[in-house]
């Protein structure tokens, strides 16, 4: 009886180890197969000349840069500069700390006025991002060593356009984009920012 009820007990093991369906592995296939397509996706409509139609900011209590350029109430910022992006020869220089291996790196330049800056722009799919296929995260930064930062550079980074995570939104007009500020503690105050892709 004892060795009946043992070898019922190894059948019972064997065929639900054999009848259980491989659901995580796929479950992980599927999630990486949709970051790799979103981030593709993403690149392909961030290629390009862009206008920097809008720039919204909201004052912030306590922020110095703020105070200096006399930002006191939501300002909009019209035609603020232009931004080209294009493929970066070197990737994930910026990259370290991010939770999420869905990354790449494009290069780019800021024409504000007469002047020309290059930048590194970091696209990075979260894992709920990449659950919920919402969008992509972006940290923008200037090409580190490429020039020492003037007083116009340096504008951008005190409006809040680097170090500031951004999650994309592109509406069904693939010349228009917008970015949103993530609501980290850190943003300096800008919260909107709408593109307006050129010829």
């Amino acid at each position: 009886m004892r060795k009946s009820l043992f070898v019922i007990t190894i059948l019972s093991t064997l065929c639900f180890f054999q009848c259980t369906p491989d659901q995580p592995a796929t479950s992980v296939i599927n999630k990486e197969q949709a970051a790799r397509t979103l981030l593709d996706n993403e690149v392909n409509q961030l290629v390009g000349k862009w206008r920097i139609q809008e720039s919204i900011v909201e004052p912030r209590q306590f922020n110095p840069y703020q105070v200096e350029l006399a930002i006191v109430k939501d300002t909009v910022l019209r035609d603020l500069a232009t931004l080209t992006i294009r493929p970066a020869a070197t990737t994930n220089r910026l990259t370290q700390g991010w939770p999420s291996s869905h990354y790449t790196g494009l290069d780019g330049t800021l024409d504000y006025g007469s002047k020309s800056y290059p930048i590194y722009i970091n696209l990075v799919i979260p894992d709920e991002v990449t659950s919920t296929g919402r969008g992509i995260v972006k940290l923008f930064n200037f090409l580190p060593g490429t020039f020492e930062p003037e007083a116009e550079a340096i504008l951008f980074k005190k409006l809040g356009f680097f170090h500031t995570d951004f999650t994309l939104t592109t509406p069904s007009d693939s010349s228009v984009m917008h970015w949103r500020d993530t609501g980290q503690v850190s943003s300096i105050g800008l919260t909107q920012v709408k593109l307006i892709k050129q010829p």
